[in-house]
């Protein structure tokens, strides 16, 4: 309830929703074809970096589109973010944090 009253919030404060997506439901879209396999998003990912490993990920629903953010890290321990379409695979932003 207290996630509704702050998504809520945040629509009627700046006009976007961003909300995250649960495990459950991510498989189920991922099953419906929806969106694309993890696997195939996290590589997608790490080539917009060569050499880094995915150190964490979510899946967030934003204005009705599946994005699917993923940090990042290399051996040096330096940290990127690459934010994808989870239905298409095409990068939206990519940084170095």
């Amino acid at each position: 309830m207290k996630k509704s009253i702050l998504a809520l919030a945040a629509i009627l404060t700046t006009g976007v929703a961003f909300a995250d997506v649960s495990d459950s439901e991510a498989i189920k879209l991922r099953e419906s074809g929806t969106i694309k396999d993890v696997k195939a998003l996290n590589d997608i990912a790490m080539k917009q970096y060569p050499g880094t490993i995915v150190e964490s990920t979510e899946l967030d629903l934003d204005n009705g589109v599946y994005i699917y953010d993923v940090d990042l890290v290399d051996a040096n321990k330096a940290d990127f973010n690459v934010k994808l379409n989870a239905a298409t695979g095409e990068v939206i932003k990519k940084e170095v944090d």
